[in-house]
């Protein structure tokens, strides 16, 4: 565990793809980055997330079905999931860490909607858990119930 200043670790935030603070970058064993960042306060719903999450950086287990991790294998592109919540009505941000951890293409930020309103106004924020692709807006359910509802591969919001 570290803790850094974002001006005076200049080279620790970008190489975490940390650009806004209050942030957690969790890593496990080694040091390994599996992509999982949590932006603001983890109080609340987040603090059973952040939990959630260092369990599965730690073990490298992402909990996700035989049958998921196997969709997540056709993945070619990068993936950078954004997902915002609030701490008293959701815990979304779970299902995008354990997409991060079973896969090194994809990144997924937690991120409390209240502490950083311009991003809320910029995607649009109005009701929680929001989740946001590849700086895309996606609507209803914030990720497929079953891995037979993933997009395929090839599919734009990857691009």
């Amino acid at each position: 565990m570290g803790v850094h200043d974002l001006l005076g670790s200049k080279a620790v935030a970008d190489k975490y793809g940390i650009d806004k603070i209050p942030a957690i970058a969790v890593l496990g064993e080694g040091d390994r980055d599996h992509g999982i960042r949590l932006f603001g306060m983890p109080a609340g719903y987040e603090f059973s997330s952040l939990l959630e999450a260092v369990k599965m950086a730690s073990s490298g287990a992402s909990g996700l079905s035989p049958e998921a991790r196997e969709a997540l294998k056709g993945l070619k592109k990068s993936i950078h999931i954004q997902v915002f919540n609030l701490p008293l009505l959701s815990h979304g941000g779970a299902n995008g860490h354990r997409l991060a951890v079973e896969r090194d293409l994809i990144r997924a930020d937690m991120t409390e909607a209240s502490e950083f309103p311009h991003l809320a106004n910029r995607y649009g924020v109005y009701a929680v858990p929001r989740v946001v692709m590849n700086e895309r807006v996606s609507f209803g359910e914030p990720f497929p119930r079953r891995p037979s509802e993933l997009p395929p591969p090839s599919c734009t919001i990857v691009d």
